[in-house]
């Protein structure tokens, strides 16, 4: 098994309690993938709650591979595209 975590800014990290995405490899049953949510919608960390981030309930909910690949590229890239992609394939598919 192999975790893989992700920050704000679609890096590599090892500390847990800054991950934005989390993809867990290496299982019987294939992958499982996790974004950052609030409300349960994926959080947007350049959206209007950036600034409230630490009072915020955020947590990591699992999601398809669809979404996950959309959130990553959208942490890397700041393109609202993808967070739009990842919106609609987290909400479709949830």
């Amino acid at each position: 098994m192999n975790i893989t975590l992700y920050d704000r800014k679609g890096v590599q990290t090892v500390d847990e309690t800054s991950a934005f995405a989390k993809e867990i490899t290496g299982l019987e049953k294939g992958s499982n993938y996790y974004i950052l949510t609030c409300n349960n919608y994926p959080y947007d960390p350049q959206g209007p709650d950036s600034n409230r981030e630490k009072n915020l309930t955020l947590k990591l909910r699992a999601t398809n591979k669809v979404a996950f690949s959309a959130y990553t590229k959208y942490l890397n890239t700041r393109n609202t595209l993808h967070y739009t992609r990842t919106l609609r394939s987290f909400l479709n598919n949830g």
